[in-house]
């Protein structure tokens, strides 16, 4: 399968994940309301970064040494029992610190939630791994859709029913668990023969996992820090309301990274087949390719935030729309990271950990100083600024710490025809969004949204093909079928 096709099962694959997110977290801000979701979101937070001390890294470092072919059956089995291990411990210290975590997430079940949130989320993630390190990316995207789906439909009936938070819980739970289930059988039936414990070189395989984990665990942090740590912290300063109203914000302003993100899963592997070939050349080539197509979403989804962004999140609510600055600031805050993470994946592909390490300890150091200082000199809103700032200095850092190693060659073309394209179709939204508001030809924020939202991307896409040569056959190239040349 074409690295292309590949991509394009992840973004698929993600574009069900997270319309699907959007669709139930609208119903359920309309039925729970802000201050349980600012719950549900610290305690997703939270397990966040429990799951960073359960796997220490390990979950890319079982995806590394499983893509490099050697005995990849002995790596996943050798990483998972060292991860259920870790669970282990992680669940016994949340048990006897019950009172410390109950009194931060304020609510009685705060522990044991916790407990099933991390042991689920864990098999997940290993699974995940491991179908990874099998370059089976595309069989990974497909089981986190059906996740998606599964969680969607538990959580919406368990709310629907009157159960709250314990029915947002219970549902992400029960899905991960039936996911991880399938997936494992999938990989056992990938292996065909799984050596027996006593088969397996076990001291051999833990030192190279941990040659790999002891530099990667910090790009594990460096994610969640990404998408946890504001929330964390916002946790010791304001109500959960805001929290949750941050947490829609940044729910909205991750959905724009799927494309991003779908290449970058599907980069990795081949990234790090081409450094056993020494073909630095490709790698470069790869590398570029992903830098052109990293904001080809994240671009026009930044110009149609600041234009519809308080109508988007009205739709939750009106107590909602005070996120709108909170909203924008995290979408550019999305497009730094998007491009950062292409150079930062590069760098595990390339079996260089220890320059990831030093690039997001940048990031995460800046990132929790910036937001302790500014959340507590500005409020809430310092928590979006911090994340900008912290993925402009790290992303800055990526570059120099890349092109040292690798010719980065940065399209500046293509990315220059998205902000063009995106500019027309600002101009296009703005011009008939002031004639609804004007005129209330409509006057129903939601079919507005979704109409002006779907005309947007129309103009857009539309403009691209037309004046990007490059973009036009790359979606030619990558569709199932054969497609004539313009």
């Amino acid at each position: 399968m074409r690295i292309g096709q590949t991509s394009a099962i992840q973004f698929l694959s993600k574009i069900v994940t997270s319309a699907g997110g959007f669709l139930s977290t609208l119903y359920f801000a309309r039925v729970v309301g802000s201050d349980t979701l600012g719950i549900y979101f610290l305690l997703l937070s939270s397990v966040g970064w429990l799951s960073v001390l359960v796997e220490a890294g390990l979950s890319p470092a079982i995806t590394k040494r499983m893509s490099e072919g050697e005995a990849p059956a002995e790596y996943f089995q050798v990483g998972l029992g060292v991860i259920t291990v870790g669970t282990g411990v992680i669940t016994c210290l949340l048990l006897l610190f019950s009172k410390q975590v109950t009194d931060y997430i304020t609510h009685p079940y705060s522990t044991y939630f916790l407990v099933i949130l991390v042991i689920s989320g864990t098999a997940m993630t290993t699974v995940r791994s491991g179908l990874s390190g099998t370059r089976n990316v595309h069989i990974s995207g497909i089981l986190t859709s059906i996740q998606s789906v599964a969680r969607i439909i538990l959580q919406v009936a368990a709310v629907s029913i009157g159960l709250g938070l314990s029915g947002l819980v219970f549902g992400w739970v029960l899905s991960s668990l039936a996911v991880a289930a399938v997936g494992f059988v999938y990989l056992v039936i990938k292996f065909e023969v799984l050596p027996s414990p006593s088969q397996v070189n076990t001291r051999e395989r833990l030192v190279s996992i941990y040659s790999f984990a002891k530099y990667s665990w910090l790009g594990s942090l460096k994610s969640k820090t990404n998408n946890y740590a504001d929330i964390l912290i916002l946790g010791l300063f304001v109500p959960s309301n805001l929290i949750g109203v941050y947490a829609i914000a940044w729910n909205i302003a991750s959905f724009l990274t799927i494309l991003g993100s779908a290449i970058e899963a599907t980069l990795f592997p081949e990234f790090s087949q081409l450094e056993n070939k020494d073909d630095y050349t490709e790698i470069a080539n790869l590398l570029e390719r992903s830098l052109q197509y990293t904001g080809l979403f994240v671009i026009p989804g930044l110009f149609g935030g600041i234009l519809l962004g308080d109508r988007i999140l009205r739709l939750y609510g009106s107590d909602f729309v005070v996120g709108f600055e909170v909203l924008v600031l995290l979408i550019v805050a999305v497009l730094i990271y998007d491009y950062q993470k292409q150079l930062t994946g590069v760098l595990q592909g390339i079996n260089r950990p220890d320059i990831d390490f030093r690039v997001n300890g940048t990031f995460i150091i800046s990132n929790i100083i910036l937001n302790f200082i500014l959340i507590q000199q500005i409020g809430w809103r310092g928590a979006a600024i911090a994340t900008v700032l912290s993925s402009g200095i790290s992303l800055a850092y990526a570059y120099y710490a890349v092109s040292k190693i690798l010719t980065v060659n940065i399209p500046v073309k293509e990315i220059g025809v998205q902000i063009g394209a995106s500019i027309i179709m600002a101009i296009t939204v703005f011009f008939l969004e002031a004639v609804e508001t004007t005129h209330r030809v409509i006057d129903h924020n939601a079919s507005v949204v979704f109409g002006l939202v779907l005309i947007g991307a129309t103009i857009y896409m539309g403009t691209l093909i037309i004046i990007s040569d490059e973009t036009r056959q790359t979606i030619f190239d990558n569709l199932p079928i054969n497609q004539p040349r313009w």
